[in-house]
C-alpha cells in the first residue's frame, strides 16, 4: 500500500466553491438533517413507552423490574450493530459513492421502525415477540450506524469548505429536535387518548408516523446529485485500492486513536447531561416528575439553538477553539447544576445552561473526525471511529448511579472530564485536519 500525492488543479463546480449556500445546498442539508431527527425521534418514544412496551412484549408474571431490565436490554442490545453497519456502509461509500450509502441507510432505519410499529405482542406470538422485537432494534442500530456519517459527509462535500462548521451544527442541532418531538408526541398521545387506548394501539402510532417520515426521506433523497468530491475521484481513478479497512489501521492508527477520544464526548453528554439527570432529579431528589420533564425539554431547546449558534461562530472562530472555551464554563455550570433542590423554573435555568455549553462539545467530532481520513477512505474511518467511541461511551448508564451514590460532585466531574479528554485530543489532531475538497492524496 502507498501513498501518493496528485497536485493537478481542481476547481470545484461555482455553486459550491462560493461560500454562501446556494438553493440545492439547502436542500442537502434539510436531507441530510431528516435521518438525524428520526433517529433521536424514535430513540426517545422508545424510551418514554418503554414500560408499555415491556408489559406488551415479555411475559405478564414477571416482576415490572425484570420487564424494565429485559426491554432496556432489547434496546440497548440494538445498537450492538451500529458499529458493524456504520463500517460496512461507509466501506459502501467509500468504494461506490456517498449517495447510496445516503439512500439506503435511511431505508433501513425506515423499515425497522415501521416493522416495531406493526409487530405482534406477546399475548398473540409468545415468545416470538420479543425476539422479532429485538431484530427490529438491531436492524436499527445497523442501520444508524452509517446514517449520521453518510448523511453528514454527503451534505459536507456538497458545501463549501467554510460553512462546513455550520453543517456540523445544523446536524447536531437536529439530535435535539429529534428528542424534543418524540417527546412532544408522546406527551400528546397520553393527553388525548386513555391509557387503556395508549395500551391497546396508541403506542404503535410513533413508530409508524416514524417510519412513513423515513420512507418519505429516502424518497426524496433518491433525487440528489453524487457529491462532487466523489465524482472527481472516480474521474481520476484515484479510489482506494484496496482494503479500506487495512488502509486506515496501516496507516492512520493514531488519526483513529485520536478520533475515538474525540468521539467520546457524544455518549457521555447524552447520558451525563439529558438522560440520567431526569432519573437523579425524580428518584433521588423526589421532584414533581412533570416539572423535571418540563425543564429537560427547555434543556433541549437550549442545546438546539446552541449548535446553530455555534454553527455559526465557528466561520470566524473555530469549533476547537469555542469548545475549550465551553469546557471551562461547563465546568461552573455542571456543579451548580447538581447543589441543592431547585424549584421549576431553577432546574429549567441550569439544565438549559448545561446544555447550551454542551453544544460546542458535540459539534466537535462531526466537525474534527471527517477532516482526519482522505475522501478515499473518510466515510469508513469516521464510522468506525465514531461508533466505537460511542460503544466504549455506552457504559456511563451503569456508571453514573453508582458515582451518584457517594457524591454529587462525581457526577458533576465525569462529563467535564471527558470534556478535556475530548478537547485536548482535538487540539493534537488539528495538525492533521484537511479539508473535505481536498483530494491530493490518493491511497
Amino acid at each position: 500500500m502507498t501513498i501518493s500525492m496528485d497536485d493537478t488543479p481542481w476547481s470545484r463546480d461555482e455553486a459550491v466553491a462560493d461560500k454562501r449556500l446556494g438553493a440545492e445546498q439547502i436542500k442537502i442539508l434539510a436531507l441530510a438533517s431528516l435521518g438525524s431527527i428520526l433517529e433521536f425521534l424514535e430513540y426517545n418514544v422508545f424510551i418514554f413507552l418503554s414500560p408499555i412496551i415491556g408489559a406488551l412484549f415479555f411475559p405478564p408474571d414477571i416482576p415490572p423490574t425484570i420487564r424494565t431490565i429485559q426491554v432496556m436490554s432489547v434496546f440497548a442490545i440494538g445498537y450492538l450493530g451500529r458499529p458493524i453497519g456504520g463500517v460496512l456502509l461507509g466501506i459502501l461509500g467509500d468504494r461506490f459513492g456517498r449517495k447510496r450509502t445516503f439512500g439506503l441507510s435511511v431505508l433501513l432505519i425506515a423499515a425497522a421502525t415501521l416493522s416495531i410499529g406493526l409487530l405482534p405482542t406477546f399475548a398473540t406470538v409468545g415468545v416470538w415477540a420479543p425476539v422479532l422485537l429485538l431484530l427490529c432494534r438491531l436492524l436499527q442500530g445497523f442501520s444508524l450506524g452509517g446514517e449520521l456519517p453518510g448523511a453528514l459527509i454527503f451534505a459536507g462535500e456538497s458545501v463549501p469548505q467554510k460553512r462546513f462548521g455550520f453543517i456540523a451544527g445544523v446536524l447536531t442541532a437536529t439530535f435535539s429536535l429529534g428528542s424534543l418531538l418524540g417527546a412532544l408526541i408522546v406527551i400528546a398521545l397520553e393527553n388525548s387518548i386513555s391509557h387503556h387506548d395508549l395500551e391497546s394501539y396508541g403506542w404503535r402510532l410513533p413508530f409508524l408516523l416514524a417510519g412513513l417520515f423515513g420512507l418519505v426521506s429516502y424518497y426524496l433523497r433518491r433525487y440528489t446529485r453524487e457529491t462532487e468530491v466523489f465524482r472527481e475521484l472516480e474521474r481520476r481513478g484515484a479510489l482506494s485500492r484496496g482494503l479500506t479497512l487495512k488502509v486506515i489501521f496501516q496507516r492512520y492508527k493514531m488519526r483513529a486513536v485520536y478520533c475515538v477520544l474525540i468521539a467520546l464526548i457524544i455518549g457521555i453528554i447524552t447520558n451525563s447531561t439529558v438522560l440520567y439527570p431526569l432519573s437523579y432529579f425524580v428518584s433521588q431528589l423526589h421532584m414533581d416528575v412533570k416539572t423535571v420533564h418540563a425543564a429537560q425539554l427547555v434543556s433541549l431547546v437550549a442545546n438546539g439553538l446552541g449548535c446553530v449558534i455555534v454553527g455559526f461562530a465557528s466561520v470566524r472562530f473555530g469549533i476547537v477553539g469555542i469548545a475549550a472555551l465551553a469546557t471551562v464554563a461547563l465546568a461552573a455550570a455542571m456543579f451548580w447544576f447538581y447543589q441543592g433542590i431547585p424549584d421549576g423554573p431553577g432546574l429549567a435555568l441550569r439544565w438549559g445552561l448545561v446544555q447550551f455549553l454542551c453544544a460546542p462539545l458535540t459539534i466537535l467530532p462531526l466537525y474534527v473526525i471527517p477532516q482526519m481520513f482522505p475522501p478515499q477512505t473518510r466515510l469508513t474511518g469516521f464510522a468506525l471511529t465514531f461508533g466505537f467511541g460511542l460503544v466504549l461511551s455506552s457504559i456511563t448508564p451503569v456508571i453514573l448511579p453508582i458515582i451518584g451514590q457517594y457524591s454529587s460532585y462525581f457526577l458533576s466531574a465525569y462529563p467535564v472530564v471527558f470534556a478535556v479528554v475530548s478537547v485536548v485530543s482535538a487540539f493534537l489532531a488539528t495538525a492533521r485536519l484537511r479539508p473535505l475538497e481536498d483530494i491530493r492524496e490518493t491511497v
